[in-house]
């Protein structure tokens, strides 16, 4: 005889699902007639993925409803554990550094289980945990968040985000006000886009085979590459690194500062400064060794 089958959420899946039921307990409760409850406690199977989770199911004589003119029946209140439909998974990712993935964590968790003060001081605490992994110094959570779009690490933009993450933080613990699920949920997603945008997405770009050199020990090293190439004589800059599509315009001008100083200095003898020109660029000579 097969096993009974009902449709259930599956966290895993996402949706409703059917569910095989491996075991089923149904507890009837009678107060003299005054009132009855009637629960079934069951372990289910997700027919899709297989996940397992438990099942709850309360019948009580105070929780019914019409479902044809005249016609009543009385309607289930039902549960899963450890998730249901409104459980919130956290991102995970192993770029995320475990001092903030634990509060980050933890924070969720906190939101999962309807501590909301908790929840909304905990996603304060990440914003604090990812400014002390980036080494940014600061007297308050304010400053360190300004530093953040000062250095150039995040936009205005997500400064701003940040300083409401601050609010809510700050509101949670001095005045415990509580805020309602949807702002929390907004706060989560701010939380969510600043760890991915840090981290994960940080750590994804690495393992592209294109992308900009964006890094002056990276640029003299191709410079020196081309250099070795280039024939004798005398060129600009941009001339000698127009093979490199990789290189931003906008960074040329402080790598070539830095690449002057270092000739200058004599670190580097494969390139020569030319006079300073009365106008136009820069000049540079490249000697070869017969």
């Amino acid at each position: 005889m097969p096993h009974r089958q009902k449709k259930s959420y599956c966290r895993w899946c996402g949706h409703d699902t059917n569910h095989e039921f491996l075991f089923s307990h149904k507890v009837s409760t009678d107060n003299d007639g005054d009132y009855w409850e009637e629960a079934t406690y069951s372990v289910v199977k997700c027919c899709g993925c297989d996940a397992v989770a438990f099942h709850r199911e309360v019948y009580t004589e105070y929780n019914f409803d019409e479902v044809q003119p005249g016609i009543y029946d009385y309607i289930p209140e039902i549960s899963c554990f450890p998730f249901d439909k409104d459980w919130i998974n956290p991102i995970f990712s192993w770029a995320i550094p475990h001092t903030i993935r634990d509060v980050y964590r933890e924070a969720v968790e906190a939101m999962n289980h309807g501590l909301d003060r908790l929840a909304g001081a905990g996603f304060r605490a990440v914003v604090e945990s990812v400014c002390s992994h980036l080494k940014i110094e600061g007297k308050t959570l304010e400053v360190k968040i300004n530093k953040l779009t000062s250095q150039g690490i995040i936009t205005k933009n997500d400064r701003n985000r940040l300083h409401a993450i601050r609010f809510i933080g700050n509101d949670s613990i001095h005045v415990l006000k509580k805020y309602g699920r949807d702002e929390l949920k907004v706060a989560l997603s701010i939380v969510n886009g600043i760890l991915t945008n840090l981290f994960v997405i940080a750590d994804d770009f690495e393992r592209l085979s294109e992308k900009p050199i964006s890094e002056y020990d990276d640029f003299e090293k191709e410079l020196k590459a081309l250099v070795a190439k280039v024939p004798a004589g005398v060129y600009t800059l941009k001339n000698i690194i127009q093979p490199i599509r990789r290189i931003l315009n906008d960074d040329i001008p402080g790598f070539e500062a830095k690449l002057k100083g270092r000739i200058e200095s004599g670190e580097i003898d494969w390139l020569l400064l030319c006079p300073p020109p009365k106008k136009g660029p820069q000049q540079y000579k490249i000697e070869h060794e017969n």
